[in-house]
């Protein structure tokens, strides 16, 4: 969910906009061409699609699409790409980045989930949550992990790369903001799906349930110990930026680093 700045999550409905305009890093590959993300649903949570141009494979990264028809822009790039969907990934569980599973299983049956096996509560309490804030989402649940007919999860409990096409993304165990947090990392092209972990001169909330703000500490030090400062981040709410713009002007980070 959102940031720690403000504190209480804001709903607002506002029209969406691609993010991916702003994806080229003014050298090498424009990224554009293999990644495209939209805000979507109430919490206008950044859903990503990222495909391999030389095997066309595809991978959706964060289903947080509630409404089917937000699935519309994907389901355009992807077709003009050429790409079809063969994983879904999910940097982790929260309501707003998974409340459109069920449609985008139903666009691509037997899509397997990548999910790490932490996020199991917050999976299965989703649709609490969801009418604890008020929401009426199209679908009244989750498709249940132990429902082999219903979905495939693949847990990423072992932080083993994760391969879509040519395309390899590493797989970064960042808890904090939720248990079984994860980010993507491309070392190839030099960006990193973020989640919740890292936003634009914030971090994700750690006072929401089994969030733990001694984890988002360590896992801050983590990725900005191990990722240069011209790793893009595509963040799971607002604009993409880079490790090293966190770096320099995020107080967040600052204070992370600082009780290192």
């Amino acid at each position: 969910m959102n940031s720690l700045a403000p504190n209480t999550l804001r709903i607002v409905a506002r029209k969406p906009r691609c993010v991916h305009r702003h994806f080229s890093k003014g050298t090498g590959t424009d990224l554009s061409t293999i990644v495209t993300g939209v805000p979507t649903g109430a919490f206008q949570m950044n859903k990503y699609a990222f495909g391999c141009p030389d095997t066309k494979e595809a991978a959706i990264v964060d289903c947080g699409a509630e409404a089917s028809h937000e699935l519309d822009h994907f389901k355009n790039w992807l077709s003009s790409k050429g790409f079809t969907v063969t994983k879904i990934l999910q940097t982790h569980a929260h309501l707003d980045h998974v409340l459109g599973i069920p449609n985008a299983i139903a666009e691509w049956p037997e899509t397997p989930v990548h999910i790490h096996s932490l996020e199991r509560n917050n999976w299965d309490e989703c649709m609490l949550r969801a009418k604890q804030y008020g929401l009426s989402p199209e679908n009244e649940s989750l498709p249940d992990w132990d429902d082999d007919k219903a979905i495939q999860v693949v847990l990423l409990d072992n932080e083993e790369d994760v391969k879509v096409g040519n395309l390899k993304l590493d797989v970064i165990f960042t808890p904090g903001h939720a248990p079984g947090h994860v980010c993507f990392y491309n070392d190839e092209h030099k960006f990193m799906f973020g989640g919740d972990l890292l936003f634009q001169g914030s971090i994700g909330r750690t006072d929401l349930p089994y969030c733990s703000s001694e984890d988002m500490d360590l896992s801050l030090r983590k990725i900005f110990n191990m990722l240069s400062d011209d790793v893009l981040v595509l963040s799971g709410h607002g604009q993409p930026t880079t490790i090293g713009n966190e770096r320099k002007s995020n107080p967040f980070v600052a204070q992370a680093l600082g009780s290192g």
